[in-house]
């Protein structure tokens, strides 16, 4: 029997599934005000699963996941990890869920390990498996366009909300305005959202964190759910012609 339970621990594959509390990564290029779960924040502090991580005014902060993504936050900004999953033998699909409600973030994938990530908004999701892509927030504290801006900066990543799907090229921005409207494809940029996205620390070289697929894994499976009949049985999203 021990022998039996030997083989199976054998094969058993080896996957992190994070639960509340336990740490999935850590911060760095931390300057200024910022805190994680009201407690003041510091380079090499841990992030866990369920964590919130708030930065304040003039301040910024990134954090490096184990599974070698890199977030990078802008001033007044707030960010809570959801979901966490990383298997670094490949055997389990590498996953992510977090929730940016206000202010802005950067996200450079790994290129080692390839996942799905999900980022929730206010207005909609973002879904990326090794599309880097920069979301700004315009709340009730902004002065500019009110809503939820998504720059796509490498590779692409798909964009949805209840209203429909669009799939965002490398150089393309868009705009959520509204639960009740398609996410907007913009042709001019805002000065602020540039501005925002200019403050974050220069993107890592290709290779060293930045995946090249032109079409992304996550975005075919994505699209394979949204277009079936039994889905959308009525309207399916117009990307489903594509």
């Amino acid at each position: 029997m021990r022998k039996l339970a030997q083989i199976i621990l054998a094969t058993l594959p080896l996957f992190a599934f994070a639960a509340d509390g336990d740490g999935i990564g850590s911060a760095e290029d931390v300057s200024g005000t910022s805190t994680i779960d009201s407690v003041p924040l510091a380079n090499g502090s841990a992030l866990a699963v369920g964590d919130r991580i708030d930065v304040g005014p003039a301040s910024s902060s990134s954090f490096r996941l184990t599974n070698g993504y890199i977030f990078s936050l802008g001033e007044n900004s707030s960010l809570q990890a959801l979901s966490y999953v990383f298997s670094p033998s490949g055997a389990t699909p590498n996953a992510s869920r977090f929730n940016i409600t206000e202010g802005s973030v950067r996200v450079v994938p790994s290129a080692q390990n390839p996942g799905e990530l999900v980022m929730v908004t206010p207005l909609g999701e973002v879904l990326s498996s090794s599309g880097a892509f920069a979301i700004v927030i315009c709340g009730a504290n902004c002065t500019g366009r009110k809503g939820v801006f998504v720059s796509i900066l490498s590779g692409s990543v798909v964009i949805t909300n209840r209203s429909g799907v669009v799939v965002g090229e490398n150089g393309q921005t868009f705009f959520l305005g509204s639960f009740e409207t398609t996410p907007q494809l913009l042709t001019d940029v805002p000065a602020f959202v540039t501005t925002a996205i200019g403050a974050f620390p220069a993107l890592p070289s290709p290779g060293g964190g930045i995946g090249g697929n032109p079409v992304d894994s996550i975005v075919l499976d994505f699209l394979a759910g949204v277009c079936e009949v039994s889905v959308s049985p009525s309207q399916p999203p117009a990307i489903c012609d594509r």
